[in-house]
């Protein structure tokens, strides 16, 4: 059975030590801000974060795989090329497989999640 989620090396570092992770949405840097400064607001959520010693953790379905923590590339990724929503909510018809899929990953995250929490 194939992982249902990718972890940074940063986040599980974080998981491990403990050390305290946030977890930042990609919709408003996907979809929500206009480019370039959609890129700009990422880095700079991020290092607020970082600043702040807590581990930063944006997730984002990519090449369909849930990714809980981006390197730069995935953020450059998110920031600038044109990716479908990963939401059941106003999707058509012809893009219900995505959706469901994207729900389905979203469920086994939830419930890997809880599984490394316990």
């Amino acid at each position: 059975m194939p992982q249902p989620f990718v972890l940074s090396a940063e986040v599980a570092d974080a998981i491990a030590a403990p050390r305290p992770v946030v977890a930042l949405e990609s919709t408003i840097i996907a979809h929500g801000l206009p480019r370039p400064r959609n890129h700009e607001a990422a880095v700079e959520f991020e290092s607020i974060l970082r600043d702040s010693d807590v581990t930063p953790s944006t997730i984002a379905v990519l090449d369909g795989v849930a990714c809980i923590g981006l390197d730069a590339g995935g953020i450059r990724r998110i920031a600038e090329e044109p990716l479908a929503k990963a939401s059941v909510r106003g999707f058509h018809e012809d893009n219900l497989d995505l959706a469901h899929g994207n729900v389905r990953v979203a469920a086994r995250i939830v419930t890997a999640w809880e599984a490394l929490s316990a």
